[in-house]
């Protein structure tokens, strides 16, 4: 399993217009429909051994055996691509740090023989979730790894004494459908319907009533 930098919370919201967007719908009832956490949708951070799937905004070290000249450090362009030494502009997003470095030691081979590569992210800061409503610290953060969602709940300090115990998911499904799940924070405690294993996705919205 990939390891992933630390918790943090992040200061700039580079995503303003989709956290605006989720939490008008926390607010409005009608827009959307409320769904059993049951149904909930997986979504593209991790793959199926849960090995994190690189995003706009993540810092890379990209290392290239024996050619100093073309390692470095980059980041991640908000199109998903990376732009590399030689090969140009290259798709990142998607890709696990190893399915990467496989995909530049390709590109690479037509100018360096037998190029070896490897690829990790020193900052995963496109895998950031959202924390409103009844917790004790809201705003973002950028997660380390494989977080569940009573683990997020923890990270945000917890409900408030104001809290019903209501927890609201709201995750975008696809390039353009946006779903909202519902549990309970007993039901989270209690680690009933599995939810010991659902796992946040980046750009996720937690809110607690």
């Amino acid at each position: 399993m990939t390891t992933l930098p630390q918790y943090g919370i992040i200061h700039s919201f580079n995503r303003m217009t989709w956290l605006l967007v989720m939490l008008l719908a926390v607010a409005c009832t009608r827009p959307m429909a409320t769904e059993d956490i049951d149904t909930i949708a997986k979504g593209g951070t991790f793959d199926r051994v849960g090995d994190y799937k690189i995003g706009p905004g993540d810092a890379l070290t990209v290392k290239v055996y024996g050619e100093e000249s073309l390692s470095g450090d980059y980041v991640v362009a908000p199109s998903g691509m990376l732009q590399l030494p030689l090969i140009g502009f290259t798709q990142a997003q998607g890709l696990t740090q190893v399915q990467l470095a496989q995909k530049v030691e390709q590109q690479l081979r037509s100018f360096v023989r037998e190029a070896r590569v490897a690829i990790s992210v020193t900052d995963a800061l496109s895998f950031e979730v959202y924390f409103s409503g009844e917790v004790a610290t809201r705003g973002a953060r950028i997660l380390k790894g494989r977080t569940t969602l009573l683990q997020g709940v923890i990270l945000a300090g917890g409900l408030t004494d104001f809290a019903a115990g209501q927890i609201y998911l709201i995750r975008r499904v696809g390039d353009h459908d946006v779903k909202r799940y519902v549990t309970s924070y007993k039901d989270l405690l209690r680690g009933r319907k599995g939810l010991d294993f659902y796992y946040l996705e980046r750009g996720d919205i937690i809110h607690a009533e």
